[in-house]
């Protein structure tokens, strides 16, 4: 009688073995969500001229710095996809002084975006782990003063690099194209199809933990 419960017993643990490996495929993506600082250096872009008028100058400041949340889920090991929401200081700038001809002294300039990304596993290490992927999504650069506002609406898509650690921590370099398709000068011209281009170069700090598998 034991010599025959023990093929008996070999074969049932053979049959839940792929149960079991079944069981752990349906338990979910893991997810994960953080936030992060970024700086990104804007190249120039004159909102006048793309609309048809004679060149001013450029409308851009030099720089944008604000904050980022995201949340992302790995299909894979390797594979990441995320949804990111960006809030900045920067973008537009001077724009009562050519558009207005006044200035003045109360007034603000934001950026707003909302992107997506897919991100690629290179490989890690025991510190570190190196990823690069894709990015695309849209923006809204403003600056709005007692004078009136100007608004500047794009799509964006770009590359980037990250170097994280294996506690959560990451650098990203990123850089970017942005293809404005609508316009706004208060009091002139509305929702107008400007055209032209210009790109941005950013570097990122970011920390993330996971939720576990959803």
């Amino acid at each position: 009688m034991k010599i025959l419960s023990l093929p008996l017993v070999t074969i049932l643990l053979s049959l839940a073995h792929p149960m079991h490996a079944a069981a752990d495929s349906n338990e979910g993506m893991p997810a994960d969500i953080g936030a992060s600082v970024r700086m990104n250096a804007l190249g120039t872009y004159d909102v006048g001229k793309e609309l048809g008028g004679g060149a001013l100058r450029n409308d851009l400041g030099p720089a944008t710095l604000g904050f980022e949340v995201f949340a992302g889920i790995r299909p894979t090991n390797k594979l990441r996809i995320a949804g990111e929401f960006g809030l900045a200081i920067g973008g537009l700038v001077k724009t009562d002084e050519r558009y207005f001809g006044s200035q003045s002294s109360v007034g603000s300039t934001t950026t707003v975006s909302a992107k997506a990304s897919v991100g690629y596993s290179l490989g890690y290490t025991k510190l570190l782990r190196y990823r690069a992927g894709m990015v695309a999504g849209v923006e809204r650069l403003s600056e709005s003063s007692g004078s009136g506002y100007v608004r500047l609406d794009s799509v964006t898509g770009g590359a980037w690099f990250e170097v994280g650690t294996q506690g959560g921590w990451s650098l990203q370099l990123r850089a970017e194209m942005h293809l404005p398709h609508s316009a706004s000068i208060q009091g002139q011209v509305e929702d107008a199809s400007p055209g032209g281009s210009f790109s941005t170069i950013g570097v990122s700090g970011a920390y993330s933990f996971s939720l576990g598998a959803l």
